[in-house]
């Protein structure tokens, strides 16, 4: 009987380095997967929707301007209204008078400048 010892090296070679590349490219694809995911589950836990202490912070603001009528400084006589009745209030009264919460008009650009009228020059002595 004859044995044949010998191994045929190029191709454990080859299978070896296949298997490799194929491990590399597996654990490189899973790590891409994981951070993909941890980023999404991120983006969802922490971004999606505000602590509850914030929400409940702006839910006391919001009523506060759409509740009741409140004293904000009673000594000054200060009261806080509800944002539509402060709105309705402010367009009444301007419909009454449109010219009393208008800003006064610009004086017309050709008037002349009261220190050139007068004669005296910027340095505030006389040109003459």
């Amino acid at each position: 009987m004859t044995t044949h010892d010998e191994l045929n090296t190029p191709a454990i070679a080859v299978v070896g380095f296949l298997g490799a590349i194929l491990v590399f490219a597996t654990i490189v694809l899973l790590l891409i997967v994981f951070y993909r995911e941890e980023a999404q589950q991120h983006d969802d836990k922490d971004l999606s929707r505000p602590p509850s202490e914030v929400t409940d912070l702006v839910f006391r603001q919001q009523s506060l301007l759409v509740g009741r009528s409140r004293w904000m400084d009673q000594e000054k006589g200060i009261v806080g209204i509800p944002i539509d009745r402060a709105m309705k209030l402010v367009v009444d009264e301007i419909s009454r008078d449109p010219e009393a919460d208008s800003p006064e008009a610009p004086p017309p650009a050709d008037a002349a400048d009261p220190a050139e009228s007068s004669g005296v020059a910027e340095g505030g002595e006389d040109e003459g």
